[in-house]
């Protein structure tokens, strides 16, 4: 911006030029104001959505962005050729090579003899359970 002008310096060429110097600074002004305004706008946006990220509901949701009438492509041969291919390979496994495998007895207890005798002992609680079930 110009020095301070002389009072008696009012003539319509130096006034215009003042108005020029005067609108293009109005002009980067409101350039600046939009811009900083546009940051500030993207700044609270971004806040929001940090605010929503930290504090908002949180649901393990899958939603899919793909639209169902869309058709799919399939980049991998299809899995009922694959498990028909399996079969069939494992009936000619079956047929070349058949192993069984021998059922070995469980290691685990042995039984009761029976000469011991058995005993049974009900233990029924203090309690009134004329209302109650027995499971």
């Amino acid at each position: 911006m110009e020095g301070q002008q002389k009072p008696t310096d009012f003539t319509p060429e130096t006034l215009s030029k003042r108005v020029a110097v005067l609108e293009a600074e109005l002009a980067s002004k409101d350039n600046d104001l939009l811009k900083l305004t546009a940051q500030l706008e993207a700044e609270r946006f971004k806040y929001a959505q940090l605010q929503r990220m930290i504090y908002g509901s949180k649901r393990e949701r899958f939603i899919s962005s793909t639209c169902p009438e869309q058709l799919k492509l399939e980049f991998e041969p299809k899995s009922i050729e694959i498990e028909q291919a399996v079969e069939q390979e494992r009936e000619t496994i079956r047929v070349a090579y058949k192993r069984s495998k021998v059922k070995k007895a469980h290691p685990g207890r042995m039984a009761l003899p029976e000469h011991l005798p058995v005993v049974e002992t009900v233990i029924e609680p203090l309690e009134d359970t004329t209302d109650m079930v027995c499971i």
